[in-house]
């Protein structure tokens, strides 16, 4: 086993990565890297006492991990977790034509809808889980290519237990590790001309069947987000990933009819919020009484160009409280 030392700064770990070896950088929040030299890693993170490392630290001492708390990454507890845990065998071949070319595009990856606005009423909800619970409403979670999905009741009931104690942060970061066939590494070019880190790809999967199935749950996830955006119709202001807002617009029956997927799949919905909703971009304003932006940013913004405030179109059958107390009612089974 490689042994791994903790390097100070960023600066001076690439200042190591100049003099050889293979450098990986986070390609998600740049807040970490590592470098690879011989049978030595060194390790550099912006903040080692983070939510996402304290995550990491959690996992390795509730499930007695054999790993070195003081030097994680997400990639090296995933697979521990993988192979001692789930006892999930390192199966290399066997990637799927269809998986495959998603993963390539990445477009099945995040539904996203919103409409700039400034409405006073609006209700949250998201999907539990949704990317694990998809990889389990199908029929297997493994998938092979030809044969399609296989049974295997004994890996579906471990995957099942283990999501249901494991930190939600920790299920993102597993789920992506299983997601994953790509892992990019940076090499420095010492040519006079050249003098900079050039990158490539070294392409693996730690379990393709496992893989062709994460995909294809993802890609199910975004067929049935846009399927209940669509029926919601203007009453769903904004949709992401897992989530939907929805305003008084929506009928009673229409608000039903739409999530019959879900329903159908025993994949639980919760309401995250209510209350007024602010909407500058996909990502940035008030959603449903909770902020999702810098409160400075919001003032720069409201003084700029506000959002145009939308009265909801109400009738006699618009939803109410009591109509989504009712239909909360439907996801109140127990799973993840």
């Amino acid at each position: 086993m490689a042994s791994r030392e903790i390097v100070a700064t960023l600066p001076e770990l690439l200042a190591m990565a100049r003099e050889g070896g293979v450098l990986f950088r986070s390609q998600r929040d740049l807040d970490s890297a590592s470098l690879v030299k011989g049978r030595k890693v060194y390790l550099w993170r912006q903040d080692w006492n983070s939510d996402r490392y304290k995550c990491l630290v959690q996992v390795v001492n509730d499930f007695n991990l054999d790993l070195d708390t003081s030097t994680l990454t997400p990639s090296q507890v995933s697979k521990k977790f993988s192979k001692d845990l789930l006892l999930l065998p390192n199966i290399t071949r066997g990637m799927a034509t269809i998986p495959q070319r998603l993963c390539k595009e990445k477009s099945h990856w995040h539904f996203l809808k919103y409409q700039r606005c400034r409405v006073p009423i609006s209700w949250e909800f998201d999907i539990k889980s949704a990317y694990v619970s998809y990889l389990l409403s199908n029929p297997s979670p493994y998938y092979f290519p030809v044969v399609g999905y296989k049974p295997n009741d004994i890996l579906r009931t471990r995957l099942t237990e283990a999501m249901k104690v494991i930190p939600k942060p920790f299920r993102l970061m597993l789920f992506g590790f299983w997601c994953s066939d790509c892992i990019t590494g940076e090499k420095f070019n010492k040519d006079p001309k050249v003098q900079r880190f050039e990158k490539f790809a070294i392409y693996k999967v730690y379990s393709a069947p496992l893989y062709n199935a994460c995909h294809l749950a993802m890609r199910d996830l975004y067929k049935d987000m846009r399927r209940i955006s669509q029926t919601l119709g203007k009453g769903n202001i904004r949709s992401h990933t897992d989530s939907f807002l929805i305003t008084p617009s929506v009928e009673r029956k229409t608000l039903f009819k739409a999530f019959i997927p879900l329903v159908d799949r025993r994949i639980k919905l919760e309401q995250r919020g209510y209350g007024e909703s602010v909407l500058y971009d996909i990502n940035n304003g008030i959603v449903a009484g909770r902020m999702a932006m810098h409160p400075s940013v919001r003032v720069i913004l409201d003084r700029i160009n506000p959002p145009p405030i939308v009265e909801p179109v109400l009738s006699s059958s618009s939803v109410q409280q009591s109509d989504i107390d009712e239909f909360l009612q439907l996801f109140s089974y127990n799973n993840i």
